[in-house]
C-alpha cells in the first residue's frame, strides 16, 4: 500500500466534498491533526476509522486502500492486491475485517 497515494486521495476526496480537515475529523471521530497526518502520508486510518472515512468521502474500502477510484471491471483485481498488502498494517484480524468490508461495499 502506498501511504502517500492514499493520503493524496483522501485529501482530493475531502476537497471535492468541500470539507476542511477539521470537519472531516469531526465526521470520522479524529482530530484535524490526524487527518493531516494521513493526507501527508505519515499514517493510515485505524481500523475503526476506515468505514467512517469511506462514508464521509463517498468511496468504498477498496478505493481508499488503492488510493484511487476503481471501475467495476478492476474491482476484484484491486481487492485481491489490497488484501495481500494489508497484513503488515493491521494484522490478521484486520485483514479479515477488511475482507468483509470488500464483500459488503462492492459498487
Amino acid at each position: 500500500m502506498d501511504q502517500i497515494k492514499i493520503g493524496e486521495f483522501i485529501m482530493e476526496a475531502r476537497k471535492e466534498r468541500g470539507l476542511t480537515q477539521k470537519q472531516l475529523g469531526e465526521l470520522v471521530g479524529v482530530s484535524d491533526k490526524t487527518i493531516s497526518k494521513w493526507e501527508c502520508g505519515r499514517g493510515m486510518p485505524e481500523l475503526s476509522a476506515i468505514m467512517p472515512v469511506c462514508e464521509a468521502l463517498h468511496m468504498n474500502v477498496n478505493e481508499l486502500l488503492s488510493g484511487e477510484r476503481i471501475s467495476g471491471n478492476d474491482y476484484q483485481g484491486k481487492a485481491e492486491e489490497n488484501m495481500m498488502n494489508l497484513k503488515p498494517f493491521w494484522g490478521l484480524s484486520g485483514l479479515l475485517w477488511i475482507k468483509r468490508c470488500f464483500m459488503r461495499k462492492k459498487r
